[in-house]
């Protein structure tokens, strides 16, 4: 119990005892008593299940905290080795169209040196043109599937990597985080439930004691003593 009531009990059943001898209603004041008591009781369990409750809703934010920050460090390793997976995926690809291209660029090479050198009317321009422009469509054709599998390979590992980023940053709808959320918001409510709670049961108590001061007699009957104040006037002689 708080020292609050500790210091509010005691003095209260004094005065009460006092107060009695000087024609209080006795049978009355022995149901103010108990109740007083009463509400002292149940403070004190409403303390207690508070004490408890919040100990245990903080308990769980705090274990909700760690998992998702080990989730976050999971998250960071998994976005980097799928990372690297994606980017070994794309240099395996890359290095496929490697020989079309070893096989291509001196045929494309020696069609624009062709086409040089017949100049601007010469009489193979128009064939060697020609020739480049259909060179250029096969190379492209063979080209192609790498090209595929580029943009394959892009539409993969593109939703992956940034599912880990969201893993990573604490964001999305994980399990984790809005069981993090969740309790978190237990735990204000809890707070604001018992801080509600115990402040009328302090109000029922104060307002026990004033009974118990009132049906015990309280003042009544007794005289006030004021201190006197004496004025002294100056006198002439």
């Amino acid at each position: 119990m708080s020292r609050f009531f500790q210091t509010l009990e005691s003095r209260t059943l004094l005065s009460a005892a006092v107060h009695e001898t000087h024609g209080g209603d006795s049978s009355k004041l022995a149901e103010d008593r108990a109740q007083y008591l009463a509400d002292i009781e149940q403070y004190k369990k409403d303390a207690a299940t508070m004490t408890t409750t919040l100990a245990a809703d903080r308990a769980k934010v705090s274990a909700d905290q760690k998992a998702v920050c080990e989730s976050k460090k999971a998250a960071k390793t998994q976005f980097q080795t799928d990372q690297t997976a994606f980017i070994n995926e794309l240099k395996e690809n890359s290095a496929k169209g490697k020989p079309i291209v070893e096989k291509w660029k001196p045929v494309l090479e020696a069609d624009k040196a062709a086409i040089m050198a017949d100049g601007e009317h010469g009489e193979h321009l128009a064939d060697d043109k020609a020739k480049l422009e259909a060179d250029y469509k096969a190379f492209r054709t063979d080209m192609q599937s790498i090209e595929d599998g580029t943009k394959t390979i892009m539409a993969k590992w593109k939703p992956i990597l940034a599912a880990d980023k969201e893993a990573m940053e604490g964001r999305g709808d994980s399990d984790l985080v809005a069981q993090f959320k969740a309790d978190k918001e237990q735990l204000a409510k809890d707070e604001k439930f018992f801080k509600k709670l115990l402040c009328e049961d302090q109000k029922k108590i104060t307002a026990d004691a004033k009974k118990m001061k009132k049906d015990g007699g309280g003042d009544k009957g007794e005289k006030k003593t004021q201190p006197e104040h004496k004025t002294e006037h100056a006198t002439t002689k």
